[in-house]
């Protein structure tokens, strides 16, 4: 399945999700307005596939209520926290893909959004963090790992409710909504204080209680982000095409320089003018060659790779 999310006017999210099989091929194709004037010497194409296509690899399960039977076996002992870890991140990752999926749905639809299909997003999301917060790790390190994903999950379900009242129309079911939504936003705040979550310098500074959440957002997507190594292709095949080129060159200029020399006999002036203009063409062409011959043998293949690792292993 491949799912595409326009973000905003110049970032596109293409989203897939891997077989069993393991192997998935996907063909995109960018086509770009001759009138921007983007060509190789104002963008290379090794600087654009830097700097423009950015990847992820993460885990995904179909299990959606795993991390909590894995935690339950935590409570008694039964399972390692490296383990816990990883499928309570891997809960917290999808529920928040999942919620902003769906928030971002409704926001791009406001106009027509019924009070029933926001009820069912909130529905839904306190579901899930109430069956999150029934079961609560005893262990102390662990239960401080369960403390910072419930606290990001928190806040995070909050701003996606303030978005959901931001981007509703003023009808008639606006002001029923907007209450509801302002209540379940108090009570996750109320929460985060109980627990006490935050610092009162936190909960009272907006910069620095979103630089915390970045850090926590981090730390839900440590163990389940593949980390990744790219290889450019091709690199030793590039060197031999570049000196069969320089050597094919060398060879008609060795050879023409010969059958003038025999021409002419002896070094003249029109001899060395000769020998000038056919130096000019081999500095002219000999780029031209190993262009030709370095498409040709690349025609169809790839020219980067990406490998990846799992961060707990790698």
């Amino acid at each position: 399945m491949i799912i595409v999310d326009k973000h905003d006017a110049v970032t596109l999210k293409i989203s897939t999700e891997m077989s069993k099989s393991k192997k998935l091929d996907l063909d995109a194709y960018l086509f770009i307005p001759g009138e921007l004037g983007l060509t190789p010497e104002v963008m290379s194409e090794s600087e654009f596939f830097y700097s423009s296509i950015h990847q992820k690899r993460s885990y995904y399960s179909d299990k959606i209520l795993l991390p909590l039977v894995h935690s339950r076996l935590a409570q008694r002992g039964r399972l390692s926290s490296t383990q816990y870890r990883v499928s309570l991140s891997l809960f917290a990752y999808q529920y928040v893909i999942a919620l902003d999926r769906a928030v971002s749905q409704l926001n791009s639809n406001s106009d027509n959004v019924t009070a029933d299909e926001v009820d069912t997003v909130i529905e839904l999301s306190l579901d899930i963090l109430k069956r999150l917060r029934r079961t609560i790790p005893y262990e102390e390190s662990i239960k401080r790992y369960y403390a910072n994903i419930d606290n990001y999950l928190s806040w995070y379900t909050e701003q996606k409710f303030l978005s959901i009242i931001a981007h509703l129309t003023r009808d008639s079911d606006y002001k029923t909504i907007k209450e509801r939504l302002i209540t379940l936003v108090e009570k996750e705040q109320a929460h985060r204080a109980l627990n006490h979550y935050n610092s009162p310098k936190a909960d009272t500074d907006i910069t620095r209680l979103s630089n915390k959440m970045r850090l926590l957002r981090r730390l839900i997507e440590h163990p389940i982000i593949l980390n990744e190594k790219v290889t450019s292709l091709g690199n030793n095949m590039k060197r031999a095409v570049k000196g069969l080129a320089t050597g094919l060159i060398m060879v008609i200029v060795t050879i023409t320089a010969v059958s003038a020399r025999d021409y002419w006999g002896e070094i003249t002036a029109s001899f060395i003018i000769a020998m000038s203009f056919i130096y000019a063409l081999r500095e002219i062409f000999k780029d031209d060659l190993r262009d030709m011959l370095w498409r040709w043998i690349r025609k169809g293949k790839p020219k980067w790779r990406r490998r990846y690792f799992d961060p707990s292993t790698a």
